[in-house]
């Protein structure tokens, strides 16, 4: 049920074709209808992985996607992979302090939640 009974705003091009894009945010309306469809393009078109600003959503594909874990593909994430766990592993102690967690790439992965797939295919 939407409010007032009235539809959301779609995300169209200039055309007026249904928008969609690889971050969320960029999207010129972002709510749960708009959300839906872009899953729904994305996955259609063989890509499992999208975002929101800073968040990664992975949908599973269901099926092998050839090139997406390749040797080429798994060195251009891998470093972006670990910039980001790296500024996640910073955490403020109870004193005000950082907290540096120096850590193998494994650990790093561990601490924030990340599947085992996940760093194995990128280090």
């Amino acid at each position: 049920d939407y409010v007032g009974g009235e539809l959301p705003l779609q995300n169209l091009d200039r055309k007026g074709k249904l928008l969609g894009k690889r971050d969320m945010a960029d999207l010129p309306f972002l709510h749960e209808a708009a959300i839906l469809f872009n899953l729904k393009e994305r996955h259609a078109e063989g890509q499992p992985y999208t975002r929101v600003g800073d968040i990664v959503v992975a949908m599973n594909p269901c099926q092998w996607i050839t090139g997406l874990y390749s040797e080429e593909k798994r060195n251009v994430y891998a470093d972006f992979l670990i910039w980001t766990a790296e500024e996640g592993a910073e955490d403020d102690d109870d004193e005000g302090k950082k907290e540096d967690v120096l850590a193998t790439f494994g650990s790093l992965y561990d601490k924030l939640g990340f599947d085992p797939h996940v760093y194995e295919t990128s280090s």
